[in-house]
């Protein structure tokens, strides 16, 4: 099982600026900030008031007096369970991008794996030559100098092109 997220964005000025948040009084905000950071750590409310009340240890009068419409209306119940909305789309989010990562980096893994396999069975091939490249290496030789496929002709700017890592290196400006 994976772990939960341990946080949320929760960005301010979308906050106050919510005309349903700039209605509530100061206790409702409370209540409601409280009960919301609770919908992240632990998904579900009861909504019984005096368990409500109990499980956020605050008073049950103060809870009851609060959890007005103007506090349910960021809550949606769900099998005599207050939810978040808002908050379960979120970690939807999050757990999905987790999810496109773990995957990314295991099928990154695999092709570095297969890259390495496929370098370790081409082994009288040059580094850097891409494979069926026009310069063949002689390795029975011990000089460094190349020879071109037959039928080739024996061009130095066609061995230049070959062993070039980027057009930068060509010497003739290409």
């Amino acid at each position: 099982m994976s772990r939960k997220p341990p946080a949320f964005q929760c960005y301010a000025a979308n906050l106050l600026s919510d005309k349903n948040f700039r209605k509530m009084t100061l206790s409702e905000r409370g209540l409601f900030f409280t009960m919301y950071l609770e919908a992240w750590a632990n998904e579900r409310l009861p909504t019984n008031i005096k368990e409500l009340a109990w499980y956020l240890r605050l008073d049950e009068m103060q809870v009851e007096s609060n959890l007005t419409k103007n506090v349910c209306i960021f809550f949606k119940v769900e099998n005599d369970e207050f939810i978040c909305p808002e908050l379960e789309e979120y970690r939807k989010t999050l757990v999905e991008r987790k999810k496109l990562q773990s995957d990314g980096g295991k099928k990154g893994a695999q092709i570095k794996k297969n890259k390495q396999q496929n370098q370790s069975t081409n082994e009288g091939q040059p580094l850097g030559l891409p494979e069926g490249s026009l310069i063949q290496t002689n390795t029975k030789q011990n000089n460094s100098k190349s020879s071109l496929k037959e039928g080739l002709p024996d061009d130095e700017w066609l061995r230049d092109y070959e062993y070039a890592k980027t057009s930068q290196d060509l010497p003739y400006g290409h």
